[in-house]
């Protein structure tokens, strides 16, 4: 486990510029140390580190490791650091799955027509009760 000496700094993760997601124009996600990812707002409530901990003790959901969560009082900007990224091996067995669920999904047979799975059309006007051509 990592000490808090490993930890990235306030200045680390402000400064970082790898950008891993903008959940809207006040929420980023960004990598720090090339293992953390740390999450930054002011706007994240103050039990997300807490719920993120509840769902990896709960289930079997895969969640990342809520390692840290502080606010700093002078900008009240919340930041939860989260570890460990994924090993190389690690982000092929996660691909693998999800291209197995993929292709899952594309073996269901589509239906002959554009509309609700029961053969009622599509509430949109545009798309009501197409038939696909040759069917």
């Amino acid at each position: 486990m990592d000490s808090p000496n490993d930890l990235p700094t306030i200045a680390e993760i402000e400064a970082s510029t790898n950008i891993l997601s903008i959940g809207t124009n006040t929420i980023k996600v960004v990598r720090v140390k090339d293992r953390f990812a740390v999450k930054v707002a002011r706007g994240i409530p103050p039990l997300e580190a807490e719920n993120i901990k509840f769902v990896a003790a709960n289930s079997n959901v895969s969640v990342p490791n809520a390692y840290a969560n502080f606010v700093v009082p002078e900008t009240k900007k919340r930041y939860i650091i989260l570890l460990p990224f994924l090993t190389p091996t690690e982000k092929n067995k996660v691909s693998e799955r999800i291209k197995e669920q993929i292709d899952e999904f594309r073996s269901i047979p589509p239906p002959d027509y554009l509309g609700y799975l029961d053969g009622t059309p599509y509430a949109e006007a545009v798309l009501s009760m197409v038939h696909i051509s040759g069917h």
